[in-house]
């Protein structure tokens, strides 16, 4: 059992209390897919209130940041259960989908928490709101007709389709709340042998996601006869380049045809290649794989989420996905969260209570 400082503090960084929580009263589920919600247990009663930041901390290493969302007074402790600050984007905003042919993805994020966060409304902004970012990422396409969106759908989707992670936390020595939306790098990846005797159990599950197609063939609805196939690379780009494609192929059929949009006449091959994008994405995070471990191990590591690990299994066959969560809970083991995939009753049953 391991001792943790949690510390808790307002919107302007102020601290307003602290304790002692022993790890076995502290259940941490800090994912990317689902925003689960963290918990824990604290043996008094301290100061705080909803919204407030959570800062989980074993000696000088934060374990987990979070929000806030609810807590009660019971029998003498403080029940505290806190959302991850990737919650933040959990927000509905009006976003044109023709900006995003020109403007980078990257930069339409910023703006729209940048207004959501930084604006005159004391009440609603975050202090010492601070957002970065890497990569320009134009001719995106999400989800929906409409432009209402939420930020945290997109986000979601610019993971899958684009390998592109916001990144959030909270520099407290700073008063800040940053957030960083950048591009995944593959330039270094974590190994992990699944075979090693300090990994107790894990799961592979391979999936392939509804209408996750990587070729369609499109009809020009107008004329029949001219037709154009697009097909989806291992690095995310769409073309009609058939080679280097990614397999097992997956295929359909589709029409498109001529369309004004915001007075921008597209041909018929435009509107096939948009649509392609929509809907084709690199299936290479199409899985979820747990590895759990005891915590004070010193052969598996945790990076931050977004880190690629290739992970090994019991018969040499390499399995390559990224970090999206983690849990922490009483029994004083880790469980790595790996892909975008989630078949857990539980979390299916988060997914759909948000949507």
């Amino acid at each position: 059992m391991r001792r943790y400082r949690v510390e808790i503090f307002d919107k302007d960084f102020q601290l307003i209390s602290h304790a002692s929580v022993d790890s076995d009263d502290v259940d941490i589920r800090d994912d990317y897919v689902t925003l689960d919600t963290s918990e824990m247990t604290v043996p008094e009663q301290i100061i705080v209130e909803r919204k407030n930041y959570a800062v989980l901390r074993n000696g000088t290493d934060i374990v987990y940041q979070g929000v806030v969302s609810d807590y009660e007074y019971k029998d003498g402790t403080t029940e505290i259960k806190c959302l991850p600050l990737l919650s933040f984007m959990d927000v509905q905003v009006y976003l044109k989908r023709s900006t995003l042919r020109n403007t980078a993805i990257e930069t339409i994020l910023k703006q729209k928490l940048e207004a959501v966060y930084a604006n005159a409304d004391t009440l609603q902004k975050l202090t010492g709101l601070t957002i970065t970012t890497s990569g320009s990422t134009v001719n995106t396409s999400f989800s929906g007709n409409d432009d209402l969106v939420n930020l945290y759908d997109v986000a979601q989707e610019a993971l899958r389709k684009y390998s592109i992670l916001c990144k959030w936390g909270l520099d407290i020595s700073n008063r800040k709340v940053t957030c960083s939306i950048e591009h995944i790098s593959n330039a270094t990846q974590i190994y992990i042998d699944l075979t090693v005797p300090d990994v107790i159990e894990h799961t592979i599950h391979i999936q392939a996601i509804a209408n996750s197609f990587n070729k369609i063939k499109y009809y020009n609805q107008d004329n029949p006869s001219q037709t154009i196939t697009y097909y989806i690379h291992p690095d995310g780009s769409v073309n009609s380049t058939n080679s280097n494609r990614l397999t097992p192929v997956i295929y359909c059929e589709r029409l498109a045809q001529e369309q004004d949009l915001d007075g921008v006449q597209l041909t018929w091959e435009q509107v096939a290649l948009g649509n392609a994008k929509s809907t084709m994405v690199n299936s290479s995070y199409d899985n979820e794989i747990t590895v759990t471990y005891m915590a004070d191990s010193k052969l598996i590591k945790r990076g931050d989420v977004g880190q690629v690990y290739k992970l090994i299994d019991q018969n040499g066959v390499i399995y390559t996905s990224i970090l999206t969560g983690y849990e922490a809970d009483s029994s004083d083991t880790v469980t790595l969260l790996f892909g975008m995939i989630r078949t857990s009753l539980t979390s299916i049953l988060r997914m759909e209570r948000r949507s």
